[in-house]
């Protein structure tokens, strides 16, 4: 039995080939830096974590299990969800775009505009700074996207179209920017 587990700890520290976020571990850390804004308080409270073990076992969960997971799933299911999630994308007209993801949805920065992009049921629907719809788009026949603007126009965007922007983000966003005024 003792190979057996042995072997799997093994395993499952050899196949998961990543470095990985170790969100337990610096979750850990933000508590203690919490604790108080005295540094001599942090340490205090950091040796007393480290004697008992506490940041050890939340390392090593990282190592085995958390980080494991985000390799082959995408996601650390204890990555902190309240924290918002950036991304940089460079367009193909050279300018750049700021993707801030969080709880309440997905904000586009580009220039001096924002949007805010919002789920509903039947698909998404992207606001201005001020609240105002600029367009809704749900899923059509046939893989076809249909958007509809805030005049109440509808535009049918068929698969064959969006699979010419190519598959990344930044293909994507930039494709969907430059045909949004069309």
């Amino acid at each position: 039995m003792r190979r057996i587990l042995v072997l799997l700890a093994a395993l499952a520290v050899t196949q998961a080939a990543c470095f990985g976020s170790f969100a337990a571990t610096r979750s850990l850390h933000r508590f203690n830096k919490g604790v108080s804004g005295e540094k001599f308080v942090q340490e205090l409270v950091f040796l007393a974590l480290i004697i008992i073990p506490a940041y050890e076992l939340f390392a090593l969960g990282d190592a085995l299990i958390f980080n494991t997971i985000e390799f082959w799933g995408g996601r650390n299911p204890v990555a902190d969800a309240s924290r918002p999630r950036e991304r940089e994308v460079m367009l193909a007209d050279g300018t750049t775009a700021r993707l801030v993801s969080d709880e309440a949805g997905m904000r586009i920065e580009h220039g001096d505009a924002v949007y805010l992009v919002e789920r509903t049921e039947g698909g998404l629907v992207l606001r201005a700074a001020d609240g105002t719809v600029i367009s809704a788009l749900h899923e059509g026949e046939n893989g076809a996207v249909e958007v509809t603007d805030a005049a109440g126009e509808t535009r049918v965007v068929r698969a064959d179209e969006i699979a010419t922007a190519g598959e990344s983000p930044e293909a994507v966003t930039g494709w969907a920017l430059a045909h949004a005024a069309q």
